[in-house]
């Protein structure tokens, strides 16, 4: 697979949002034209194809031709993981195509060095019932403040999905005594979910103050947050203590060569509503010039998505439960659908 690096009128028609589960696809917004996916040929139909061709040779070429380039849109060093799936993509023989990833990272993460002292403080002078983090930049946040706190034990730990998790210090060296994950990697579930009582069958907190009285909960994370977990978790009766800990800040500077090539990308990665409002501040103009066709954009999740859709970004799709292995599944997808089933915004 091969891939580049980049560190560092309007838009015509309403957002097409659909929404993947295990099973199917289906369309969560009306849309203004209702497309589906077109797979490749099954194994075997491949096979005869192949038969059926004149030679290898002339199947590797017609192959070579045929190269999809994917943007991948996160944070400089957050775009490994992606494209790690995607190469395995690109060394399966069957497929038609050549998968090349373009990197272009469209956010930047700020710490706000105030806001991470604050927090070092807190965990070192005060119990909290449940700590939230959500997201991976607010875990490797959490981390630093944890060991500049000197490693407290027993903290009660909830996160919005599996990625988050992975980015925190073990159980085994953070010695947490539960650690909380929704059954959905949104922070409304989070909200509603995170329980009240920390005892958990004969799994209860070894932390003494953590006792019913205590609704205290500490929530680190980026400015840009909404305000969706502190509210619903307000409305349940905890206590809130937010921290903007860091902020995402759009990339508003990259050269028009590396833009003009992603404009012209099979696929374009979200990870994040920062990220999509970049794209959209960066592109507008080249976007105008090809006539207001589009790539396809894969979301991670639907928080993306919806930023898509108040863009007015046609073509949108992201996976049912926000999440690496979802939103690698929308970008395949995305990549094996025919360019001539693809709506690029225009009729």
């Amino acid at each position: 697979m091969a891939s580049s690096s980049y560190t560092s009128s309007s838009f015509l028609r309403p957002v097409v949002l659909f929404s993947k589960s295990s099973s199917s696809l289906s369309c969560t917004s009306q849309p203004a034209r209702l497309m589906k996916m077109k797979r490749r040929p099954n194994a075997s139909g491949r096979r005869q194809q192949r038969a059926n061709a004149s030679s290898s040779s002339s199947k590797e070429e017609e192959k070579t031709e045929k190269t999809k380039v994917v943007v991948l849109t996160r944070e400089a060093g957050k775009n490994e993981q992606m494209r790690k799936i995607l190469a395995s993509i690109d060394e399966d023989k069957d497929n038609e195509f050549v998968v090349e990833t373009l990197e272009m990272p469209l956010v930047e993460s700020k710490r706000n060095e105030e806001e991470a002292k604050k927090l070092v403080d807190l965990l070192k002078s005060k119990t909290f019932r449940w700590i939230i983090v959500t997201s991976p930049e607010a875990a490797n946040v959490f981390a630093k403040a944890w060991a500049d706190a000197g490693k407290p034990e027993g903290l009660n730990i909830g996160t919005v999905g599996g990625g988050t998790t992975r980015a925190l210090p073990t159980k085994e060296e953070m010695k947490w005594a539960r650690l909380f994950t929704p059954s959905k990697a949104l922070g409304e579930v989070l909200a509603e979910e995170l329980p009240l009582d920390i005892i958990d069958g004969d799994n209860e907190s070894s932390n003494s103050e953590s006792t019913d009285s205590n609704r205290e909960v500490l929530y680190p994370c980026s400015k840009k947050a909404a305000k969706t977990i502190e509210n619903g978790l307000s409305s349940r009766g905890f206590i809130v203590t937010r921290l903007n800990t860091y902020s995402t800040e759009q990339v508003t500077n990259i050269p028009k060569e590396v833009l003009e090539r992603a404009v012209d990308a099979s696929v374009v990665t979200f990870g994040s509503p920062s990220a999509v409002k970049a794209w959209k501040n960066l592109t507008l103009e080249l976007l105008e010039e090809r006539g207001g066709k589009h790539p396809t954009y894969a979301c991670i999740g639907q928080t993306s998505a919806n930023a898509c859709e108040d863009c007015e970004l046609p073509d949108v799709w992201h996976p049912e439960d926000p999440g690496m292995e979802g939103w690698a599944e929308v970008v395949k997808l995305c990549l094996e659908q025919d360019e001539s089933e693809k709506w690029r915004g225009v009729f």
